[in-house]
């Protein structure tokens, strides 16, 4: 199966099970995220400069690939991505009691603010790593190898403004998950 029609069918899926809804930076809130992509590049002195044209952002029930990304350029990475991205809404959801808006306003003070905004973002640090064990589960199922040091290296860089301080207690809890993954499918097959 194409990249295409993996995400068209993980799209619906998700759709179905969370509402989420695709746009690219260019398409909507244009000035918003270009707004993001300057401060970010301030308050990271300069890491974080790829905002507005490499990074993904969820807001509401709205997945904001990143500028000039159609459905058309679809890679797989982008297919693991959007699964990354509908955790996130879920995440919003179950912190709103089921209201998207009230979830993304709690989860936004939560993910930037607590306890720490950086170095010890213990909320930032367990939604994102929650998210990119969706993304490793995502990878898995399209055959291909996740590479878990890749997302350490986020959740403790600028990416993610510095959430968490230790590389190797992520690294860990991603060996755990792995191993408690790799039973339950052994298990059930």
């Amino acid at each position: 199966m194409e990249p295409g029609e993996i995400f068209t069918k993980w799209y619906i899926q998700e759709r179905k099970a969370c509402g989420i809804k695709i746009a690219s930076k260019n398409e909507k809130l244009t000035r918003l995220w270009k707004l993001i992509h300057v401060l970010l590049r301030v308050i990271t002195f300069g890491k974080n400069d790829n905002f507005y044209t490499g990074t993904t952002t969820t807001l509401g029930r709205t997945v904001y690939f990143p500028a000039g990304w159609t459905v058309d350029t679809v890679r797989l990475y982008d297919c693991i991505t959007l699964k990354h991205e509908a955790t996130h809404i879920r995440q919003n959801l179950k912190f709103g009691f089921g209201n998207i808006w009230l979830g993304t306003t709690l989860m936004a003070i939560a993910y930037l603010l607590l306890p720490l905004p950086i170095f010890f973002a213990w909320f930032r640090y367990k939604l994102e790593r929650d998210a990119y064990w969706e993304s490793y589960k995502a990878a898995m199922e399209l055959g291909l190898t996740p590479n878990t040091d890749y997302y350490v290296d986020l959740l403790t860089g600028p990416s993610y403004f510095w959430a968490w301080w230790s590389k190797k207690q992520i690294q860990t809890w991603f060996s755990v998950k792995k191993g408690k993954h790799y039973i339950k499918k052994r298990l059930q097959s």
